[in-house]
């Protein structure tokens, strides 16, 4: 089944993909380096499948992510609330470290969100929300790793 909201969006991180698989599996810390619009607060820490957060961007805007599914190159995330369907994380290795990439396919909750969706571009709006998110899972990584894998000569940068 389609969903109303389907969106792609990657990044290249200067890490390993396993030290980036890493943190991207640990739902339960979240909360340390999501971006700062999100409010993200873990209601079960499983360590690994059936933890749950709860994610808010604003008053109105809050969900329930899960995660259902994980193995060395996935992390899937059923979201309920505002949002539902799933998001999944991807982790690739490439020459300059890992390639991230950050998947939702979700319709919106309530009927406002509906509306609103019709109007504004979701998938635009999604994109640059994930370029934050990156840039603070950057961050995270260099407090957790130190500075990031040099690029390989020849690499684009």
């Amino acid at each position: 089944m389609s969903r109303q909201i389907a969106a792609i969006d990657e990044a290249i991180l200067g890490y390993t993909p396993d030290r980036v698989w890493a943190v991207i599996a640990d739902v339960g810390r979240y909360h340390e380096w999501c971006a700062p619009e999100y409010r993200v607060e873990t209601l079960e820490d499983k360590h690994g499948v059936g933890s749950r957060v709860k994610v808010a961007n604003g008053r109105l805007v809050r969900w329930v992510a899960t995660l259902t599914h994980l193995d060395p190159e996935r992390v899937v995330m059923r979201y309920e609330g505002a949002w539902n369907g799933e998001a999944r994380w991807s982790v690739a290795p490439c020459q300059e470290g890992t390639r991230l990439i950050f998947r939702i396919d979700v319709d919106p909750g309530p009927l406002w969100l509906k509306l609103l969706s019709r109007t504004r571009d979701q998938k635009r709006q999604h994109s640059h929300q994930m370029t934050k998110i990156f840039g603070q899972l950057r961050k995270r990584l260099e407090v957790l790793e130190g500075a990031p894998l040099e690029p390989a000569v020849g690499s684009r940068t």
